[in-house]
């Protein structure tokens, strides 16, 4: 994904728990990729596959991504590595 998608229920601009590859003509090509929210997904229930294309390439769920712990400065912790990595091990957060 290089922008953030637009839910394909609600239309708003979301980060997607899900997914569905929408396939069209004789020989089924993808068409169309659309995503759900999660408000979305406890509402409307998940996708279902397409008749005929296996469900592995038709749709699926994004591995869940915990939010980054930050520290009051808003570095993350993985910020923090690199900056001590870049600067043998100076902290800015004494």
């Amino acid at each position: 994904m290089q922008t953030m998608p637009k839910c394909h229920d609600c239309g708003k601009f979301c980060h997607p728990v899900e997914w569905k590859m929408i396939y069209s003509g004789a020989l089924p090509e993808p068409q169309e990729e659309i995503y759900k929210c999660a408000p979305c997904m406890k509402k409307h229930g998940s996708f279902e596959p397409q008749h005929g294309i296996k469900p592995e390439y038709s749709c699926g769920k994004f591995p869940a991504v915990l939010p980054a712990p930050t520290f009051p400065d808003g570095m993350t912790a993985e910020d923090d590595r690199r900056f001590l990595e870049l600067t043998n091990d100076l902290t800015h957060n004494a």
